[in-house]
């Protein structure tokens, strides 16, 4: 932990690194980041060691950091299901409507009530409440 201080994640520099009590949902370790500016953040292990540069980067690159592992494992995925290429497509959509339900749960939860049930006044209680 002690090779990533000094170093930035996107254009935050970090400060000081320690394992956070939390796991990741596959049981990855987590490191509680602090950066130069006092601000905390929580990411895993393996996402540090990616992101973390000698130099500062833009938003930009950064995704481009993030993003080319995640492809490269959704790929040794669908390689190792022997997926076929009229079902690819399917794949990534039931996996588009999983994250989009979930965060559709995850909204009502917040609010307390359905979409259809919300109004501009249940925002501005929740925006005012956490900004």
């Amino acid at each position: 932990m002690e090779n990533l201080k000094k170093k930035f994640i996107g254009l935050d520099k970090i400060k000081s690194v320690k394992l956070a009590e939390r796991k990741t949902c596959l049981g990855k370790d987590v490191y509680e980041l602090t950066y130069t500016d006092g601000s905390k953040k929580e990411l895993p292990k393996h996402v540090v060691e990616l992101l973390a540069t000698e130099k500062s980067t833009d938003a930009t690159a950064l995704r481009e950091l993030m993003i080319q592992p995640i492809v490269k494992d959704l790929l040794g995925v669908l390689l190792d299901y022997e997926i076929r290429l009229e079902d690819i497509n399917y794949v990534f959509e039931k996996t588009s409507a999983s994250i989009t339900e979930s965060v559709k749960k995850a909204a009502d939860v917040v609010f307390g009530k359905e979409f259809k049930e919300r109004t501009l006044q249940d925002i501005d209680k929740i925006l005012k409440k956490h900004v």
